[in-house]
């Protein structure tokens, strides 16, 4: 997920550990199979299997988060596992700790997104969203898949299709959309007609337009499994 050297390790997952330290296992890119994330001492670090019993370092981060504890699991509903950092962080104004939950969500084009804090919205949210992306059928799916997104408003909508590597494999829709429902379809293949292995798809929605504000994008991902 994140650009470097990588490195492959023989490792035993240990159980939890007290103070700045922890242990949580989820899967985070929806292959099926899991991984596992370490807290040790500000630092969040994400491994990945290779097969017996070796882990790959996939990503890591560095926090200033204190007393912490670490959690995996679906905070957004898109059938992939999230990690959450909890703790405590100095507010110099107030001249005492804060309590602080830091959510890091799998992006297979970007990797792994900024952590969104856990705290109430500064001002109120609208009750709608400028574009839903619908889950695509059948799913799983062998030659076709049908994906259908609705609007409230008259907006400009891509779906691109992504691999678990965050490659684009082929953009299905691109175009002026009015309001309603629409859909599109994949069967599996590239841009230039390749067919694609077998394994875990994306699309990605982007929309603009009125409701999302001048120069803003609105984006949602669904996950797709593609089984020939």
């Amino acid at each position: 997920m994140s650009s470097g050297a990588k490195a492959s390790i023989a490792v035993k997952t240990p159980g939890s550990f007290g103070g700045r330290n922890g242990i949580a296992h989820g899967d985070v890119d929806g292959d099926g199979i899991e991984e596992f994330v370490v807290e040790i001492s500000g630092w969040t670090l994400l491994f990945k299997s290779t097969g017996n019993d070796k882990y790959e370092l996939f990503w890591i981060k560095h926090h200033n988060l204190s007393y912490t504890s670490i959690a995996m699991g679906d905070v957004n509903a898109d059938d992939l596992d999230d990690i959450v950092i909890s703790g405590y962080i100095w507010n110099p104004d107030s001249s005492r700790g804060e309590f602080r939950s830091d959510i890091y969500t799998f992006n297979p084009q970007f990797s792994m997104t900024a952590p969104v804090e856990l705290s109430p919205p500064a001002t109120p949210q609208p009750a709608f969203t400028p574009a839903e992306l619908l889950p695509g059928y059948p799913s799983p799916f062998n030659s076709l898949i049908t994906i259908a997104f609705a609007l409230p408003q008259p907006a400009t909508v891509q779906l691109d299709i992504f691999d678990l590597n965050g490659r684009l494999v082929t953009t299905i829709a691109d175009g002026s959309f009015g309001v309603g429902r629409h859909q599109a379809t994949w069967n599996g293949s590239t841009a230039d007609g390749q067919p694609v292995a077998s394994g875990v798809y994306f699309c990605r929605l982007s929309a603009t337009g009125s409701l999302t504000g001048a120069g803003a994008v609105y984006t949602q991902t669904r996950k797709m499994l593609l089984m020939r």
